[in-house]
């Protein structure tokens, strides 16, 4: 009889718990989208939370050791990816150089506001009201070069730099963009040539790496048209960089700039 009352004990307990389960489950199954979002938005807040005691902790530790916040030096050599197309294409011909301005997207302005305390727009605002009222929009500039293959056909090639120099084939007009024919002779240029001639007179250190402020994509633009040709004040409106380079920043804001940088940097050789 005791047997018999424990097995049954034991049945019911199954039961309950089987039916449980089966709540739960069916719960999840109604839920899982309110689920999975809560799930991501935890994981991204304790992300985030990391992300902003790894910039402090690294700030004081670089304040510790009294180390310029302003020498960013990550990259001393070309990705993998860029190595990889400038053998492809880096000697061929250029028979069409161009300068494309890009508009900065919303992500970006934002990740500056966040950076920077939302300090970014007052200085904009600065900047407009002493430029006369002057609309002013960030800017990412960037050259595409056009370079001829062996078989005739043509090939675009876009040189920037963002973290560091980037040489990519992922070149998409859009109607946002602002674009200018550089006037260059054929057939005396080549994508390693210019880049080449540039990372001389540039130095190395400057010429890999990024700074938002002193050595951005419009500086980087600029000394790119100095190895193509010496006429290059036409050119110019293009640049942006003397907002960047009266921008008032503090150390704290330029690290926390400069770790967003690296982390992306990290993600891409990850990635790549």
């Amino acid at each position: 009889m005791l047997l018999f009352i424990y097995v049954f004990i034991i049945l019911y307990n199954i039961m309950n718990i089987t039916s449980f389960i089966e709540r739960v489950y069916g719960y999840i199954s109604r839920k899982w989208k309110i689920i999975v979002t809560i799930t991501l938005l935890i994981f991204l807040f304790f992300i985030l939370i990391g992300f902003f005691l790894w910039v402090g902790i690294t700030y004081y530790i670089l304040k510790w050791f009294r180390r310029n916040i302003d020498d960013n030096l990550y990259h001393s050599d070309y990705t993998s990816k860029c190595k990889k197309y400038m053998m492809q294409y880096g000697d061929l011909p250029i028979k069409n150089i161009y300068v494309v301005k890009q508009p900065v997207s919303k992500f970006t302005i934002f990740l500056l506001n966040l950076s920077t305390f939302y300090n970014y727009d007052k200085e904009v605002e600065l900047y407009v009201k002493k430029n006369n009222g002057t609309p002013f929009i960030a800017s990412h500039i960037y050259m595409v070069v056009e370079v001829e293959l062996p078989n005739k056909f043509r090939k675009h090639i876009k040189i920037e730099k963002t973290d560091s120099i980037n040489i990519t084939l992922n070149y998409k007009k859009d109607e946002i963009q602002e674009m200018i024919k550089i006037n260059c002779k054929k057939n005396k240029h080549t994508i390693n040539k210019i880049l080449r001639t540039t990372e001389k007179r540039v130095k190395s250190m400057k010429y890999f790496n990024w700074h938002l402020c002193k050595n951005n994509c419009h500086n980087f633009t600029q000394e790119l048209l100095k190895s193509i040709t010496k006429k290059n004040e036409r050119y110019l409106y293009l640049m942006q960089h003397d907002f960047f380079e009266k921008f008032n920043i503090t150390d704290l804001s330029l690290h926390m700039v400069n770790c967003i940088i690296n982390s992306y940097s990290i993600l891409q050789e990850f990635l790549y």
